[in-house]
């Protein structure tokens, strides 16, 4: 279901749809990763960070934007 709420994101808080596919990429080579036992290269960790920190900066500026009591 991770694919379905990452897939939303275009139509929920306007991401790019090439955000969408790296972030799709990225959770396709973590559930490989998850049933293979491979290691995490620190490439693919290091962006895999960035990534999320951009998702929730976007996130949290759309709650601002559209649903600000939503937020603390």
């Amino acid at each position: 279901h991770h694919q379905t709420m990452i897939q939303s994101l275009p139509k929920t808080i306007g991401l790019e749809v090439r955000s969408v596919v790296l972030l799709d990429s990225l959770r396709k080579q973590r559930n490989v990763i998850d049933y293979s036992g491979d290691m995490v290269s620190q490439g693919m960790a290091d962006e895999a960070v960035q990534q999320a920190g951009q998702l929730l900066q976007q996130v949290e500026n759309w709650l601002q934007a559209n649903k600000a009591e939503l937020l603390p």
